[in-house]
């Protein structure tokens, strides 16, 4: 088939939505530079997925619609922060902002994660504001800044100067570390074919070499076919982000072990947790109890978003793992349950009448969980 007639083909199917259809037309070897040539003035962004098995298409108007509604329940959330006011000693008011704080940050997460979603489907630049900058303006526009823990901080307050150049500096750094080095092929390896010059860089350690071979050859419009070829038979895996524009590579024992890895320290983590019946009466025990919780529901929720990064690399043959399943098996152990988020809990609202009993046997009344 002419390259023309493919490329008409594929808006075709893209106006139908028909991702089977595209799906054998990439099977069949139809070159990344036709699908980008096909979604160039239309709507549609892609991502290959499953090392060219699989593919996700997506609305650019939606994706952008999705990520300034992600943005501004941050913001609506981020207005309920409040820099610590010294004069006023309220326990209730310092309780409700530990609480405001960690769901701001869990927001904050989220919405880094959707930035992250949406921006893979996006071409370079089409993200507005960008994902690099979006969260930290928000936050700094109430006086706060979130470094990806369970909680934000203050930075404006005079106080705090050092703990704002800190973060200034972090975020510099995480520019530069964002820096993709030069390198290049060896001589060589380049007079081989294209997909025997490929399968040979695949089957070296160099990997940081090896994703800048198999860029390049994506520039030059090598189809998804050859790029399955040569990694036949290899640990590698690979998913197309920003419309064909990138590639992204990891070693299937890599992206398993890692994910493993995190399970498994839930399960270690899991060994420390006491009962409800144990803590009651004991309102320093049962916040205590809250804490370890709150830090093994970030464990859960950091197996899940691995899993699910995992899934999008492997091919179906590869037993692609089901993070919610496993993480649901492990806290069974010992009774509980993942709501999905940040909560682990024996039953719904545990957590929040836990919290709400240690504040009044503390005498701290009228003080939200959530």
């Amino acid at each position: 088939m002419a390259n023309e007639d493919r490329v008409k083909l594929l808006k075709e199917l893209l106006d139908r939505q028909d991702i089977k259809g595209i799906q054998l037309l990439i099977a069949d070897g139809c070159p990344v530079a036709e699908l980008r040539a096909a979604t160039a003035d239309f709507v549609w962004r892609f991502v290959l997925t499953n090392s060219g098995r699989g593919v996700s298409i997506a609305n650019v108007d939606e994706l952008l619609t999705e990520w300034t509604q992600a943005l501004s329940g941050l913001k609506t959330a981020a207005a309920r922060l409040r820099v610590q006011d010294m004069d006023d000693p309220s326990r209730a008011a310092e309780f409700e902002q530990v609480r405001v704080r960690t769901a701001v940050a869990r927001i904050a997460e989220n919405t880094q994660l959707a930035g992250i979603r949406i921006n893979r489907h996006l071409r370079a630049g089409e993200l507005s504001p960008p994902l690099e900058t979006a969260i930290d303006d928000c936050l700094r526009e109430q006086g706060f800044q979130w470094n990806g823990g369970d909680t934000v901080h203050e930075v404006w307050s005079e106080e705090h100067e050092a703990r704002l150049r800190a973060a200034q500096a972090e975020h510099k750094a995480r520019k530069q570390m964002a820096v993709i080095s030069e390198g290049g092929v060896d001589a060589p390896v380049l007079c081989l074919s294209r997909v025997a010059a490929f399968r040979v860089q695949a089957r070296r350690d160099d990997d940081e070499a090896f994703a800048e071979a198999a860029n390049r050859h994506l520039s030059e419009g090598l189809p998804v076919a050859e790029i399955q070829q040569a990694i036949e038979c290899t640990d590698w895996r690979y998913v197309l982000e920003n419309c064909g524009d990138q590639i992204k590579l990891s070693r299937l024992s890599d992206l398993k072990a890692w994910y493993f890895q995190l399970v498994d320290q839930i399960d270690e983590n899991l060994q420390s947790i006491l009962q409800v019946s144990e803590v009651q009466g004991s309102p320093k025990a049962m916040l205590r109890l809250l804490e370890a919780r709150e830090e093994l529901g970030r464990y859960c929720h950091e197996a899940y978003i691995d899993g699910l990064r995992v899934q999008r690399f492997l091919l179906p043959e590869d037993e692609p793992p089901a993070p919610d399943l496993d993480i649901q098996r492990v806290l069974a152990r010992a009774g509980l349950t993942w709501d999905g988020g940040f909560e682990v809990e024996a039953a719904p609202g545990e957590n929040a009448k836990l919290f709400t009993d240690a504040c009044a046997l503390m005498g701290v009344r009228n003080v939200s969980y959530s």
